[in-house]
């Protein structure tokens, strides 16, 4: 597997003055999206990590139900990581993890077919941008729902969240 220029990392509050990281960042390199409780994201450098940045994402926290506004949130948070890190100009890479699944409680099936949707209409309107964005993983049930998503996909249309 090859080393991504910029991972993203998920996080439930937007910190305090940003996260330690890009408070340490020269100005030219702290970047931060739209604010709300979902579809924001700062970009900070990576230092010890593989990765050279890491964008922080504000996904959608979901009690009961996922409604419009949840899709929305989530499909702004992704647009804002891949909007931030295109500012970059050494960051070629970019890796996904499942934004707002885990304690977030966003649906699995609707997060990855918003998070595909999202990675590939960005793409198309701005092709050549990024050599590859990658969709991590960590375990295999998160990989069959990913798997089931793109079986699914017609390859033309973005997949479809289900309202």
């Amino acid at each position: 597997m090859f080393p991504p220029a910029a991972q993203l990392s998920r996080r439930r509050r937007a910190p305090a003055g940003g996260s330690a990281a890009a408070r340490r960042l020269p100005p030219h390199h702290d970047r931060a999206g739209p604010g709300g409780a979902g579809g924001s994201a700062t970009i900070a450098r990576g230092y010890h990590l593989v990765a050279r940045y890491v964008p922080h994402a504000l996904g959608p926290v979901v009690s009961g139900a996922a409604r419009r506004e949840h899709d929305d949130a989530l499909l702004a948070t992704y647009r804002s990581c891949l909007d931030l890190a295109a500012l970059v100009e050494d960051i070629r890479t970019i890796a996904f993890c499942s934004v707002s699944t885990g304690a977030s409680g966003f649906p699995r099936p609707r997060a990855a077919a918003i998070a595909l949707r999202a990675v590939a209409e960005w793409t198309t309107c701005r092709p050549g941008r990024f050599d590859v964005v990658v969709h991590c993983v960590l375990d295999a049930q998160n990989f069959a729902v990913y798997q089931r998503v793109i079986d699914a996909w017609d390859g033309g249309t973005p997949p479809s969240t289900q309202h």
